[in-house]
């Protein structure tokens, strides 16, 4: 009898070790165990130095520094400059310590547009909400009704003032992920490290919270946005393509080359 408690009690913990492991950084579904986590995708995806961008904290958990991505052999993109994200509503008194007096954050980028007024940080931090398209086709893809808001959110990675910054969305994959594949477009990373940051969503609870699929998201929309921006005015490479599109937006070469200079890019 006791040996069968003592085997009932180890399986009810087991589980609950994967509960809790699952709620914090793994896919939520069928595609992945418990044991699958990011850290065990990035060591498949053979970037195991890519934990380092991750940001922990108690309420986001989509949450990595834009820098430390790697082109050509060396780092590309400085750390400590741009950080992606989910939703800054649910953070602890805990997490806006660390942001505001560890990371620094001077700029609570809100891509979400609903109307919010201020940062959950605090007054120290400036706000800044527009309603940021996301993938492409259909009114709120990059060339929908929320178009025009994508150059004023670019040119804000111009001013040195508004760094460093924290840039999201509700769940920090979707309007997130768009606007990271064309900061890290412009600053020369390829199409390949691209995909593996954005993959990495997929191993946090809040990115996989409406349990669509990962390959699903990325064959059907994240290869699509790629293949537009990187073809884009006739490009030969996917750095040119995302350029020739900004500056299609508006956005001046002057104040892409001081994007590139801020965050560390390459020309």
């Amino acid at each position: 009898m006791k040996s069968y408690f003592l085997t009932t009690s180890l399986i009810a913990l087991t589980l609950f070790l994967c509960a809790e492991a699952d709620a914090q950084n793994t896919k939520k579904g069928p595609d992945f165990a418990c044991k699958d986590s990011m850290e065990v995708f990035l060591q498949k995806a053979g970037r195991p130095f890519y934990l380092d961008r991750v940001v922990t904290l108690q309420g986001p958990s989509n949450v990595r520094d834009l820098g430390g991505i790697i082109v050509k052999g060396s780092k590309c993109i400085k750390k400590g400059r741009v950080y992606r994200g989910d939703n800054l509503e649910q953070t602890t008194a805990q997490d806006k310590e660390v942001l505001v007096n560890e990371y620094k954050i001077r700029t609570d980028l809100d891509l979400r547009g609903d109307g919010q007024t201020s940062s959950p940080l605090g007054d120290k931090v400036q706000y800044v909400s527009h309603a940021f398209p996301w993938y492409t086709g259909g009114p709120d893809g990059v060339e929908g009704n929320k178009h025009g808001n994508i150059a004023p959110v670019i040119r804000l990675f111009a001013d040195k003032d508004n760094y460093p910054v924290y840039y999201h969305c509700a769940i920090g994959r979707d309007r997130t992920g768009t606007l990271t594949v064309i900061l890290m477009g412009l600053c020369g990373v390829s199409r390949e490290e691209i995909e593996v940051d954005y993959r990495t969503s997929f191993y946090t609870y809040s990115g996989t919270l409406d349990k669509t699929g990962q390959d699903f998201m990325v064959d059907n929309l994240l290869t699509p946005l790629m293949n537009l921006l990187g073809s884009y005015g006739g490009a030969t490479t996917f750095q040119e393509g995302v350029e020739n599109y900004v500056l299609d937006l508006g956005i001046t070469r002057k104040e892409i080359k001081k994007i590139r200079h801020l965050l560390g890019g390459r020309k």
